[in-house]
């Protein structure tokens, strides 16, 4: 979920928190930097041009595809939403699978994109039809936007739907799957725990050394990172120095 708060970013001052379409280039360089490791994005239209980097939506999203395999979700407001997986058609309308919004009487419209993102994961992690996940989304949004409060004004399924306990496990994606019987990204890199790859970073060193010819002068040499050792110094902004 982009979510994307222009405030947060120094885009804006204290009194734009309404606005959602004022561009940051920190913002779009994050974003993308954690699209490849994503398997579903949902935004807005104004949030996909963020993480795209551009005003136009169908560039925004194809180079959003570029970076990322994920299912795209276009959230569309009053008109609903749509939903793309795989390339990006030259012409959107019409493309995807679409879902129309619900018409409803807004009483207040905070929590609506958490209502459908709740309401698209409920079908998503049952392994539900596209259609169908986008369905539920703008169902439960339009339900939230339709009561007062936010998070009490979200539906509950009926019991017979629930997992068997609140601890169970929920199903997984078919590409968190993939991921764990291959133990590799998309890219092909391996997946690390926070552990794991701590203690992977930690093989990194840098040792002073002599040589018999010239023993009052040492040097450094540092080991140089492996391809995924780098790809987690620049999701942190880390130089690794020579």
């Amino acid at each position: 979920d982009i979510d994307y708060r222009p405030v947060l970013w120094g885009a804006v001052g204290p009194d734009g928190g309404t606005l959602d379409a004022v561009p940051s280039t920190a913002a779009t360089d994050a974003i993308q930097a954690l699209l490849p490791r994503c398997d579903l994005v949902v935004g807005t239209e104004a949030e996909l041009r963020i993480a795209g980097g551009s005003e136009d939506l169908s560039r925004a999203l194809e180079r959003i595809r570029e970076l990322s395999a994920a299912v795209l979700v276009v959230k569309r407001g009053a008109s609903g939403s749509v939903v793309l997986d795989g390339p990006i058609p030259t012409d959107l309308d019409g493309a995807g699978v679409r879902a129309p919004g619900f018409a409803v009487d807004v009483v207040n419209a905070a929590g609506a994109g958490d209502g459908f993102l709740a309401g698209f994961l409920s079908g998503w992690l049952r392994g539900s039809a596209l259609e169908a996940c986008a369905v539920r989304g703008n169902a439960v949004g339009a339900l939230v936007i339709a009561r007062r409060g936010c998070a009490p004004a979200m539906p509950t399924a009926p019991a017979e739907t629930l997992r068997p306990s609140v601890v169970a496990k929920a199903a997984r994606s078919p590409r968190a799957r993939r991921k764990d019987a291959t133990k590799c990204g998309e890219d092909g890199s391996p997946v690390h725990s926070f552990h794991t790859l701590i203690a992977d970073l930690a093989t990194l060193a840098r040792n002073t050394a002599t040589t018999a010819i010239a023993p009052n002068q040492p040097f450094t040499i540092t080991t140089r990172p492996t391809h995924t050792q780098q790809k987690a110094f620049d999701l942190l902004s880390v130089t690794c120095s020579q």
